[in-house]
């Protein structure tokens, strides 16, 4: 494959590999959220967040009125008779507790009616997504299969960046065929990772100064207040 060739190739590769990337990115992500579906299990009871706000008002309504009756109930309690204290107690589950035992069970059956709808819905949708995953997947293993029969680029160098790279070898005139361009490509990439380590043991050189300094300050400092000290008892003596 002359030069020119190898070109064309390689720039075809390269808008392959984008748009297999693409593909592939779209699908991961339907894929995540078609999952995230399936699997949510929302919160029921009093730790549902939803469901808190709630709650609270009943709470708020028995503490408030225990503030404000608390002492007169008590008071009333205190001084009735055996059948005024029946009638009390009825008194207090009629209108009290009877109410707020229907307001729990009505607020449980609608949350778990809430529950239920939302968990059909998240299904349909999930199952709406499964033909554009289906579709996803086919486009991408058409895509892999081009790939595998019409480029000239090994498998190991088909990501974006390589492709890149291995182009703009031939377009400024670096090198002629794809051999001369994996070759500058690995040897730019084993440079770039000695400058990287380069780059990190130099740094770690600098932190391991930074400690030695770190501790010459304070063994100087040290050694000052003692000096200090000495010099103080000294006088004082």
């Amino acid at each position: 494959m002359d030069r020119n060739n190898l070109l064309e190739n390689i720039q075809w590769t390269k808008d392959v590999v984008l748009e297999l990337e693409g593909v592939t990115e779209k699908h991961r992500g339907l894929s995540a959220h078609q999952h995230s579906l399936l699997n949510y299990k929302p919160f029921e009871g009093l730790h549902n967040p939803l469901m808190l706000r709630f709650y609270v008002v009943p709470i708020l309504f028995i503490v408030i009125t225990l503030f404000i009756l608390g002492d007169l109930l008590a008071s009333l309690f205190i001084f009735i008779d055996a059948e005024g204290i029946w009638m009390f107690l009825s008194g207090i589950t009629l209108f009290i507790v009877l109410p707020l035992a229907g307001y729990f069970l009505l607020l449980r059956t609608i949350s778990n009616y809430l529950i239920r709808k939302s968990k059909v819905t998240r299904i349909e949708e999930a199952q709406g997504l499964q033909s554009s995953i289906e579709s996803l997947h086919k486009t991408s293993m058409e895509l892999k299969n081009s790939l595998a029969e019409h480029s000239a680029v090994p498998q190991s160098y088909l990501f974006p960046y390589a492709v890149s790279k291995l182009e703009s070898f031939l377009v400024k005139h670096r090198a002629d065929t794809l051999k001369e361009c994996i070759n500058l490509y690995e040897q730019e990439e084993a440079n770039e990772k000695q400058q990287q380590e380069a780059e990190k043991r130099h740094q770690e050189q600098l932190r391991e100064m930074e400690r030695q300094n770190q501790k010459m300050v304070k063994a100087v400092n040290k050694v000052k207040t003692q000096v200090e000290k000495n010099r103080d008892d000294y006088f004082h003596y």
